[in-house]
């Protein structure tokens, strides 16, 4: 990590993002913290200012203006919402996404400050492990009380994003610690017992091997030596109590879900139902939707749908997905044009990608200030070397 911020040519301001981006995972992360959180987050937009007033220079990219329109659709949403108008979810959208705009700034258009943000990310999620353990109950560690105090789907895919950060930084410094680090938080991530992160970190295996693939005989006896030794880890989860409550239950639910024959529990039930609800307030209101953050307003259970496909469908209607999606269209269309398929930094941003549009399906990330930042700042690097994707202002 040390190496990659020397030869990243690190200045006095990129302490900024370390602040920035651990404040989002140690903070935005917990339950019930919404004065801490907010007053935070005026000092991050102070400081990410203080950074882009002093370089004198504003980049745009094509997922700026995307946003822009998607936030300007949001708030025209007001004017029509079924139910209640969501004034407070518009406010803190705008500001959310101005944090985001600067975070961008920061950025700027060189790799250097992309590979000191991807230690960063590394870092927090190292941080966020050590306050997990040291401010949770371990002994109920086994049910979903572990984790009552954090989001947990939030902070599941916070930690698989640095475990992907880690593997990166094994993979071009070639320091084993990276790729223990790796485990660590992605071993974590699965004590929330959420199979939407046992999803995610499939997504990320299957990945990870596909684009290592390699035929040699060394490969293939380390293939053989992981096969074995993910036979007994597997065997030790399943015929362990402790274990199995904590990770084989889901795990076996994950398979059998798979296989289909699942057998469904109430959870399941009233996630199935919030997504045919959402489907049928899209068939109803389909050009405009229902108005920002009102799916959740309109539904018995008065909880959001589970799945950020259906929120934008139902509360936006398609011409809001459509503005929201456009990026992830134009990550896409990166992903298979670009030349650079075998640059770390490329291969981190389009498993990353991939992991999103998988966890869109089960999670709600449009209004998460983790999720947007951790989407974009991917987006920039597989966007960064296309001079046709952003303009620059100086003065």
């Amino acid at each position: 990590m040390v190496s990659v911020l020397k030869e990243s040519k690190t200045e006095p301001l990129d302490i900024v993002s370390f602040l920035f981006i651990w404040i989002i995972y140690l903070v935005s992360n917990e339950k019930d913290n919404a004065t801490t959180y907010n007053l935070l987050r005026v000092v991050i937009v102070v400081s990410l200012t203080a950074v882009v007033i002093l370089r004198r220079r504003i980049i745009f990219y094509k997922n700026i203006v995307n946003i822009l329109l998607f936030l300007v659709w949001g708030a025209l949403s007001l004017t029509w919402s079924v139910s209640t108008p969501r004034i407070d979810v518009i406010k803190n959208l705008f500001f959310n996404y101005i944090i985001l705009f600067l975070f961008i700034q920061y950025l700027g258009d060189t790799i250097n400050r992309i590979k000191i943000c991807i230690v960063a990310f590394a870092s927090a999620g190292v941080l966020l492990v050590a306050k997990i353990l040291t401010t949770t109950n371990i002994r109920t560690l086994t049910t979903r009380l572990f984790l009552e105090g954090f989001n947990i789907n939030d902070v599941g895919l916070a930690l698989v994003f640095s475990g992907i950060c880690f593997s990166y930084l094994y993979e071009v410094t070639k320091k084993k610690y990276c790729f223990i680090l790796s485990i660590v938080c992605m071993g974590t991530s699965l004590l929330s017992g959420s199979k939407k992160i046992l999803i995610d970190i499939v997504v990320f295996l299957i990945l990870t091997a596909f684009w290592n693939k390699r035929f040699s005989i060394k490969y293939l006896v380390r293939s053989f030596i992981l096969f074995f030794a993910s036979i007994t880890l597997l065997y030790i989860i399943f015929n362990n109590a402790y274990f199995y409550a904590i990770i084989g239950k889901r795990t076996q639910e994950f398979i059998e879900a798979f296989l289909g024959k699942t057998t469904y529990n109430a959870s399941d039930i009233i996630r199935s139902n919030l997504v045919e609800f959402g489907i049928e307030l899209f068939k109803q209101h389909p050009i405009k939707g229902v108005g920002i953050a009102n799916y959740e307003l309109l539904n018995i259970y008065g909880i959001y749908s589970h799945s950020n496909y259906i929120e934008m469908l139902a509360n936006v209607g398609i011409i809001g997905f459509i503005l929201f999606y456009l990026p992830y269209v134009d990550s896409i269309k990166h992903l298979f044009g670009s030349k650079q398929l075998k640059s770390p930094e490329i291969k981190l941003a389009i498993i990353t990608t991939i992991i999103f549009i998988v966890s869109d399906f089960f999670m709600v990330t449009y209004y998460d200030l983790p999720k947007i930042v951790i989407f974009n700042f991917v987006y920039i690097i597989l966007t960064n070397t296309n001079e046709n994707n952003k303009w620059r202002l100086n003065w």
